[in-house]
Parts: C-alpha cells; structure tokens; sequence
C-alpha cells in the first residue's frame, strides 16, 4: 500500500500524493459497512468494487518506489498477521472463519510475485547457468498446481487468498502494463472476464462432483448453454460478472487528475486503517445484533 512519490516540485518536494490511498480506503470501508449492515443495497458493494484495484495498482508502483522491499513486505507480513484476527471473525453472522486469508496476504504474494520475475529477468541477462533458477522455477510450479488443482482452495476467489489468483495476476498487469494504458486496461478486461468464466466454470464442476477436465469433456455444451442464458449477467455485470464493476477504478488509477488534490498521510496510517476499521465495524455489528 505504498503511495507513489510526489513528483519533487516546490513546496511538496519530500512529500507523497496519498489521495489514491484515501480513495482505496474510502471506497473499502463503504463496501464493508454494506456488507456488514446493508446487504441488500448493492450500491455499498459496486462502490467497494473500486477499493481492491487501487490497492492493487499501489501494490505494483509501489516495487519501485520502495526504499527497502525487505522491509515493505515484512509490514505487509506482519499487518496481515494482526488483521487475520479481526478478519476471521468479518462476516455477517460474527463467526470465527480461520480458513480465509485477508487481503494483505494477496497483496504480499503480489508483491513477491514481482520480485520473482524481475529476479529470474536479470538472471536471463545476465545468462547465469540454469541451476540458478531452482528457487524461483519451483515456486513457479507450485503456483500452477495451486491453480490447476481443484482440491487445493488457496488460490481459489473466495476459498482461501481473498481475491485469489485474480488479484496476484492484476497486480502483476498493473506493474508490467504501467507505462502502456492501453495494453493495461484490455488485459485488465480481458482478466476480469476470465475470472468470472473460471468461476461459473469452477461452480458448475463443484454441483456435479466431478474432476473439471471429465466434466469439461461431457459437458461443454451445458456450459456454453449457461452462459447463453445468463448473457443478462453480462450486461448488467451482475452475479458471477459483478467484479466487472471494479472498472471503475481506472478512472481513480488513469483519468483522475491527483495533482488536483494532494493528501499526505503517515506512511502507518494505511497499514492501521485496514485491521482498525475492521474492529470497530464488528463491534458495532456486536452491540446491535
């Protein structure tokens, strides 16, 4: 959740633009109060849709702005132990889930993500000899198998990596395809849609109790038939399609003009807000039930 730096100009020469920040947690605390106390006015969640990416895109400037990556991923590490105690208990009906992880850890893996890459890049460079890619060529196969195996939840939306293997990939879009809007905004598209293809699929498969490769090769119609019946999904991006709505946040990330605005927050302030407001939302949920 790092912010990107102020350009250095004038008074604001040390200074960073958090009004992104503000946007992301804004929006997040607005999808969480609908969540929690409003669940049947969708508004509080389309407005949430916005929050992830942001984050998601500070995530991806921030690699490069970091002073000390080490030490941006141990504060990501260490806000995202605190939260999973407040998040395990963030749902409606107040009960302990320990089996989700909050969306720090997504961020995080994120993060590592890119790092990975740039590494195993400079290796390419620098034409080292293959066995120095075993550390991250094993951490590539395990991230295929968490994708491909169906008994596995930790990259699954929902089941485990909030946002799962959606928000790792979107991180990496906003950091590769920050310097090429165009390229950003179809992948990020293309992404979305996907996600909720993979999900329709994934729900189908769980109904039957099939492997997803058996039932993929009995079923391919019923599959195309669903979403033929469903295409008002699509255009209302409702149900499986809601997080198309996230969209929204390009605006925030590409159009919005932040030199229009500056806020500048203690670099803490981020890192509190996401386990701090998640308390107090469950108390007050707590003394009005």
């Amino acid at each position: 959740m790092e912010a990107v730096n102020q350009k250095k100009t004038g008074v604001r020469k040390s200074k960073r633009n958090d009004v992104l920040k503000v946007i992301a947690m804004l929006t997040m605390l607005i999808d969480h109060i609908g969540y929690l106390f409003f669940p049947n006015m969708m508004i509080f969640r389309t407005i949430g849709r916005i929050a992830f990416p942001i984050f998601a895109y500070l995530i991806g400037i921030g690699y490069d702005h970091t002073s000390s990556l080490k030490k941006y991923m141990l504060r990501l590490l260490i806000f995202a132990l605190i939260t999973q105690i407040p998040y395990s208990f963030f749902n409606r009906t107040l009960t302990f889930e320990s089996y989700n992880l909050n969306i720090l850890f997504t961020l995080l893996l994120g993060l590592v993500f890119i790092h990975l890459i740039n590494e195993s890049i400079q290796l390419l460079k620098s034409k080292i000899s293959i066995k120095h890619f075993k550390i991250p060529i094993n951490l590539s196969v395990l991230f295929i198998i968490l994708y491909t195996n169906e008994y596995v939840k930790f990259l699954d939306y929902g089941r485990g990596l909030e946002y799962g293997w959606y928000g790792i990939v979107l991180i990496l879009i906003f950091y590769y395809s920050k310097k090429h809007t165009i390229l950003l905004v179809i992948n990020y598209i293309l992404l979305t849609f996907a996600h909720a293809y993979y999900n329709i699929f994934f729900s189908l498969v769980r109904r039957s109790q099939e492997s997803p490769l058996v039932y993929l090769m009995n079923n391919a119609g019923l599959i195309f038939a669903y979403i033929f019946n469903n295409v008002n999904e699509i255009l209302n991006l409702s149900s499986y399609f809601f997080q198309g709505r996230s969209l929204m946040a390009l605006y925030f990330i590409k159009g919005f003009n932040q030199n229009n605005f500056f806020i500048s927050l203690n670099p803490w302030v981020g890192y509190i807000f996401y386990p701090g407001h998640m308390t107090l939302l469950i108390v007050i949920k707590f003394l009005v039930k």
